[in-house]
């Protein structure tokens, strides 16, 4: 899969990547922390927990991990995970939209979520899509409302560092782009 954007390229993650997207991950310690249970400690995600994560979503059908890359330059400035449909809801799901920190606060993350939006609009058919965002994170919650996103329902999930509280998103496909 590759989408295309004025500024962005979003395809398949290939061995070279690898460095670059560990990279990615561990200028986002608070993501890590939230996801991985790392308490801050950058080094604790490294290539072979990127890997882990890569052969889990290589082996679903239904889930894309791919790279987030400049039209300039070759190297990842960020990931995206999604799922065609979710098993639960059948829904297309915004799994996570990171960007290296660096490169935060230019439009990129937007501009991700907008071809994904489109992507699922066109190709899957999808008049919704959701994501969830732990209710305690008001960085992610505020990106998602800018973008259209309403909270639908509240679920639990089971994290590194205990039960976490998640607010589940939804925006319709149509109408205003993000």
């Amino acid at each position: 899969m590759e989408l295309t954007t004025l500024r962005l390229v979003l395809d398949e993650v290939n061995d070279d990547d690898l460095g670059a997207m560990v990279e990615v991950f561990q200028s986002n310690p608070e993501f890590l922390d939230r996801r991985e249970g790392t308490s801050g400690v950058v080094g604790l995600y490294d290539r072979s927990k990127l890997g882990r994560d890569l052969a889990v979503a290589a082996v679903d059908p239904a889930r894309e991990m791919l790279a987030v890359r400049t039209q300039r330059g070759m190297a990842p400035i960020g990931v995206v995970d999604l799922l065609r449909k979710h098993p639960d809801d059948g829904i297309p799901w915004l799994g996570v939209v990171v960007i290296h920190t660096d490169q935060q606060r230019e439009g990129y993350g937007r501009e991700v979520v907008s071809a994904i939006v489109s992507w699922m609009r066109d190709e899957l058919r999808a008049t919704v899509i959701d994501a969830a965002v732990d209710e305690d994170d008001e960085q992610a919650r505020a990106f998602l409302s800018a973008l259209g996103f309403e909270e639908v329902r509240r679920r639990w999930r089971r994290g590194p560092n205990g039960e976490v509280v998640v607010s589940v998103q939804e925006r319709a496909t149509r109408g205003a782009e993000p």
